[in-house]
């Protein structure tokens, strides 16, 4: 009786209902399996050092972002600055390619890069203050733009750049609602506006097993909606996935992971 209830439950559930609450479960899950790596070192990102704080739950809505950054203009820095990711970035991206800055804010890390020599850089969030705010700041240069978007559904035709950077933005797509929907959305628009060869670079605090996960689903999910068809030169990009456990240890403990 209880069992027929529960079918008779899950068949009412709409679809989208019933994908968030067996991405939810999985969380718990994942967190039970991870409490052994609670004491790990490695594993101890300042923000798990001091417990997750009670805005986390707010890093995918736009309107949290606006009330950010109207407060609190200044520049802030996620996870690392250039000079800790010069050697890397100048690995995989080419400074005459295109590249995506994916969930800007007021970083300073496209700024920094112009001035190292990578000549044309787009820049998107979902904030539009801080868009204006970084389009007030660098009018004068003509290799940074900067466009408020969501990086779910994108404007761009499809590869059109050699090169994405996201620097925690996967992760704030992780807490909006129908999270697990929209970050296979994301991946998908990835996909399709990247190059073949292109490279997606992703700074996270999320361990790189579970996001390479996603970036296969998120394929799959492409393909299973019929959205339009990548041009003959477009698909096939590669992700280089960067675990930081702690910024103060990149050099030593992060780990790349490229994905055919």
């Amino acid at each position: 009786m209880l069992i027929a209830e529960r079918q008779d439950e899950e068949e009412e559930e709409d679809e989208d209902e019933r994908e968030e609450r067996l991405y939810q479960e999985e969380m718990r899950r994942r967190e039970i399996l991870d409490v052994e790596r609670e004491n790990d070192p490695l594993f101890q990102a300042p923000h798990l050092q001091e417990g997750i704080p009670p805005v986390t739950c707010n890093f995918g809505k736009a309107d949290y972002w606006d009330g950010r950054y109207f407060k609190n203009p200044e520049t802030f820095e996620w996870y690392h600055d250039f000079d800790q990711l010069k050697n890397l970035l100048n690995r995989y991206c080419a400074r005459d390619g295109r590249v995506l800055m994916l969930g800007c804010g007021n970083s300073r890390l496209s700024e920094d890069m112009y001035y190292d020599g990578y000549e044309e850089i787009d820049n998107v969030d979902i904030s539009r203050v801080v868009v204006d705010q970084m389009c007030d700041k660098y009018l004068e240069i003509e290799g940074l733009t900067w466009r408020q978007c969501d990086v779910c559904d994108m404007p761009w035709e499809d590869a059109e750049f050699d090169c994405a950077i996201d620097k925690g933005t996967m992760d704030c797509v992780f807490c909006a609602d129908l999270a697990l929907k929209k970050v296979r959305k994301y991946v998908h628009e990835m996909d399709r506006v990247l190059k073949h060869g292109g490279a997606w670079i992703i700074f996270s605090h999320g361990r790189p097993e579970d996001r390479i996960e996603v970036r296969k689903e998120g394929r799959k999910e492409g393909r299973k909606e019929g959205k339009k068809e990548r041009r003959k030169e477009g698909g096939g990009a590669q992700t280089r996935y960067i675990l930081t456990p702690h910024p103060k240890s990149f050099l030593r403990f992060a780990s790349l992971i490229a994905v055919p």
